[in-house]
């Protein structure tokens, strides 16, 4: 059965551009929203095989397999308490292993660098989970606690074992004697956070998948079958605009602040203190832009006993923002040019339930053009109408407002500004 398969393969695959190859990269995202008392330490990796088929000129269609590690713990503990009180307390590690296998339609096009971009489908399968359940229990009467400790490989937390989702790629590819090389950022938006419980008794797990995915991977690949000529891109008739792609890094301007909660309990709320972003600017004419952009950031508060000021409960997620803008540009001196912008915003957090927004964008910058690179230093503020915590937990000027510095990079091989 196996050897019809290949065969059928093979006849399929006769006259086509076939590649094999290894993709490699780092998952920008965490594998699991994190919740009450359960924690994840995302392993920074993930790797596997690549089969692409070029049936047309432009369009190639990839498959493979990449693999992923992941971990989370679990700890509920009330405390230290003194005999007599009765204390339990219960903690469970668990690890496994992730496997997806993407099916991208792509297609190359050159606006004046090759570029790559495609969507299509995810399936994810998790095997190898393993879970390992320590529980400490201390009667009224029990100067020692009595320890238990279980194993299983089919935990109730994480008995959702597969999932779907759509893909979407946008890279830059180079070739040279028949060997590929390819930087990607890849999105992927899966169909539930639903991590184990039943639908129909009713039950959940507290541990949650993240249902945004984005990672950056390498592919290399070699020419297996086919023409040894590379195929064309799809030339785009990018002189007629100004186009412009880069990368953004900055840091939080407004300040975290603590306040108490009742007597006993102060939250403390953490700005996200780094950013990373990625845009692309249309210029429609000398003075005016639109850009969008996508931007990361991490969130989160912990509690503290304002006795001990000892950490009782940390929560952390990641946080989406999505502005598009239209841009005026002033030149200014010898290269400098002076930016101003307003337009919208949405906003996707993770770790706090998935909360969405929706809210107002404004810039305001200077910008360095040298040669094909332009440096700029821009100062962003978002206003949001929904605020990021709930709110029982919300912490004014820092959930509704979001203020920014952020230096950057673009690359443009042409502008209307030359």
């Amino acid at each position: 059965m196996l050897l019809t398969h290949w065969l059928f393969g093979i006849v399929l695959l006769h006259g086509q551009r076939v590649e094999i190859g290894f993709t490699g990269g780092v998952p920008l995202t965490g594998f699991f929203e994190e919740n009450r008392g359960y924690r994840s330490d995302t392993r920074r990796y993930t790797a596997g095989p690549s089969l692409e088929v070029t049936p047309r000129k432009h369009w190639s269609l990839e498959t493979g397999v990449l693999y992923k590690r992941f971990n989370y713990d679990y700890l509920h503990s009330p405390g230290f308490r003194q005999p007599p009180i009765p204390y339990r307390r219960l903690e469970r590690w668990t690890t496994g292993n992730s496997y997806e296998v993407p099916l991208v339609l792509k297609t190359r096009f050159r606006l004046g660098v090759p570029l790559v971009t495609g969507a299509g489908v995810a399936l994810r399968r998790n095997s190898g989970v393993f879970e390992t359940e320590r529980v400490d229990v201390r009667g009224p009467f029990d100067l020692e606690p009595s320890t238990t400790i279980t194993q299983t490989d089919h935990p109730e937390d994480l008995s959702r074992r597969t999932a779907a989702g759509a893909v979407f790629v946008l890279g830059y590819e180079r070739r040279f004697r028949g060997v590929s090389v390819a930087s990607e950022l890849r999105f992927t938006r899966w169909d539930s956070p639903r991590a184990g419980g039943s639908l129909t008794s009713g039950t959940h797990s507290n541990i949650r998948f993240g249902q945004n995915q984005a990672e950056l991977v390498v592919n290399v690949s070699y020419l297996a079958l086919g023409p040894r000529k590379d195929p064309s891109p799809l030339v785009i008739p990018w002189r007629r605009f100004g186009l412009e792609a880069g990368i953004l890094a900055g840091f939080s301007i407004i300040p975290v602040q603590t306040r108490p909660l009742y007597d006993s309990t102060y939250y403390s709320f953490h700005n996200p203190p780094v950013a990373g972003a990625a845009f692309v600017e249309i210029e429609v004419s000398r003075s005016w832009s639109i850009e969008g952009a996508g931007v990361v950031k991490r969130f989160g508060y912990e509690t503290r006993s304002a006795g001990s000021n000892m950490p009782l409960d940390k929560l952390r997620g990641t946080i989406w923002e999505v502005p598009f803008l239209i841009k005026r540009r002033l030149d200014a001196w010898r290269g400098w040019s002076v930016m101003t912008g307003a337009g919208l915003a949405m906003r996707r957090q993770e770790g706090v339930g998935g909360r969405s927004g929706f809210g107002y964008a404004g810039a305001a910058g200077v910008a360095r053009r040298i040669g094909p690179l332009r440096y700029r230093v821009e100062m962003r503020y978002h206003y949001w109408t929904r605020p990021m915590y709930t709110a029982y937990l919300e912490e004014r000027g820092s959930s509704s407002h979001s203020l920014f510095a952020f230096f950057g990079i673009g690359y443009s091989a042409r502008s209307h500004r030359h």
